[in-house]
């Protein structure tokens, strides 16, 4: 692969980290002239953001969430993979084959709400 591809590649990863950050930090007037590189930036916006409570409450709540459902995720998988490894029983290939379908399975298609 040459340099050009990865530069290319890496461009078109960043250009959307790019196209989220450098809006917010314009100020309001700046969207009635669009450009790629604007002329003028304000930390304004993040400020506004941060000194908010509501962010940075969510943001601690979602940490929070989301630490407390993987520990309780790994140790049961734990659990589970022990008993997969050491006893024999029947239909222990199926039920591990069951378990690595789901895991392949994406998050969207095992959803119950109903799409009317």
């Amino acid at each position: 692969m040459s340099y050009a591809t990865l530069i290319v590649a890496v461009l078109l990863v960043l250009f959307p980290i790019y196209w989220m950050v450098i809006p917010r930090s314009l100020p309001r007037e700046i969207y009635r002239v669009p450009s790629l590189w604007p002329k003028t930036f304000t930390l304004d916006n993040f400020g506004k953001l941060l000194s908010d409570g509501g962010f940075l409450i969510a943001i601690r709540n979602s940490l929070i969430v989301a630490t407390i459902v993987t520990l309780i995720s790994v140790i049961i998988s734990s659990f589970a993979a022990y008993s997969m490894v050491r006893f024999r029983y029947r239909f222990r290939g199926v039920i591990g084959r069951l378990i690595l379908f789901a895991y392949l399975t994406p998050g969207c298609c095992c959803s119950s709400r109903s799409r009317s």
